[in-house]
């Protein structure tokens, strides 16, 4: 038996930028650019025609506050996860007014224990197992109580692996050996807010089945507010949420035998090999569930025009007005198999030279997937949508549908 732990602690620094509590209340009366200069906030709901020329005008809110009213539901409820500056921040802007220190932390244990038994002299038997557990827990940039942080929740590394053989003796010259294996690699890994329900944020109840794995405090993207690690792949760069889900688990099945024979100048072997491979996946973006917003929707007069003295991608936000995507992700779980055989003769035909002869065969089938989300693309099909003029060729063709094989392959 054998036991080998580790502990690892590797110290990070989150930076970046966070809305003032004003700013978060609507009062933008105090914002500025990095002249100096106020950036005023226009009313979307104020967009015209331009009455004096093409075109289109906004007008501002009155003394560059949103009115309380007129802040989103949702956004109000999502504000509330940001955290307060702890620093000045740069002149005017306040940029780069928060950070927070910590420490990702890996606990690997690792245990292995082997057993040895002669059920006679000439039968033998070994048996092992072995387990690593690695679970690697990244520091959060809000602190990891707060389910709008852009962290990474735990991730976990588990791999398991088992191996019994059996060896016989037959006779001076004829051993065999049966050997069967089984080997799985896991890795998980969940946002920081695993399970959270998103109706708290005010979306109704048949939205989350609508986006799907994971359950999650979506991704938001304010332009300008953002934090980021001095690590590389601690958390997603962005202002509040993450939704990266990792779920793989591998599994490996192996049979094995061989025997071997000897006689006069040869010593031949002959064996074979079977696996099951299985890679069972699913994996999503970090920000599959993501809420974009810029400040397009509070710029102006011209609505159409970018200045650095007018809109702000906060106030966007506030006034509930992003733009987003909806990534899904399948799980899949996807399987191939492989058979392999020998013959091998070694053949001492003088004291000074001896021949190795060999031949082996081997074939690994195309994956298959337990429920044929998997596509072909078949150079001779009619594409369905036809194109006047062109003679086309080649379209997907999905697997275990009429009459094609499950197999992916072409």
């Amino acid at each position: 038996v054998s036991t080998e732990l580790v502990r690892f602690v590797q110290g990070i620094t989150y930076a970046g930028s966070v809305p003032s509590p004003a700013e978060l209340t609507g009062d933008f009366s105090h914002t500025l650019n990095a002249a100096g200069k106020p950036i005023i906030i226009y009313d979307p709901q104020t967009t015209r025609a331009n009455p004096i020329g093409s075109g289109f005008i906004r007008d501002p809110f009155l003394n560059n506050v949103i009115p309380p009213n007129r802040i989103n539901s949702v956004s109000a409820r999502m504000r509330t996860y940001f955290p307060a500056p702890n620093l000045a921040g740069a002149q005017f802007t306040g940029a780069n007014n928060y950070v927070r220190t910590d420490a990702n932390r890996i606990e690997k244990n690792t245990y292995s224990t082997r057993l040895d038994h002669n059920f006679t002299d000439t039968t033998r038997f070994f048996m092992r197992y072995s387990h690593d557990d690695s679970p690697l827990i990244r520091a959060s940039p809000y602190g990891s109580d707060n389910a709008g942080s852009p962290g990474f929740g735990p991730q976990v590394f588990t791999r398991h692996n088992a191996v019994v053989e059996v060896n016989h003796v037959f006779s001076p010259s004829l051993i065999a050996t049966l050997r069967g294996s089984y080997s799985r690699l896991s890795n998980f890994r969940g946002p920081i807010s695993q399970g959270f329900d998103i109706t708290q944020l005010g979306f109704p109840a048949n939205f989350a089945p609508q986006v799907g794995a994971p359950a999650a405090f979506p991704g938001v993207n304010i332009t300008g507010y953002t934090v980021s690690g001095s690590i590389p792949n601690s958390a997603r760069v962005g202002a509040l949420g993450s939704t990266g889900l990792i779920a793989f688990g591998m599994n490996n099945y192996a049979l094995q035998g061989q025997v071997a024979k000897s006689f006069r100048q040869h010593e031949l072997r002959m064996g074979g090999e079977a696996r099951v491979i299985q890679f069972n996946a699913l994996q999503t973006g970090d920000a599959s569930n993501l809420f974009s917003f810029t400040s397009a929707f509070t710029q102006g007069p011209n609505p159409s025009q970018s200045t650095a003295t007018a809109g702000s991608a906060l106030a966007t936000f506030l006034l509930g007005i992003p733009s987003g995507s909806v990534v899904p992700s399948p799980a899949l779980a996807m399987q191939s198999t492989y058979y392999g055989g020998f013959l091998q003769d070694q053949w001492k035909v003088t004291g000074k030279f001896t021949l190795n002869l060999g031949l082996r065969y081997e074939i690994e089938t195309p994956r298959t997937e337990r429920r044929n989300q998997l596509t072909n693309f078949d150079y001779g099909a009619t594409p369905p949508l036809p194109a006047p003029g062109l003679n086309l060729h080649g379209a997907l063709a999905f697997v275990g549908v009429k009459g094609v094989a499950r197999y992916q392959a072409n």
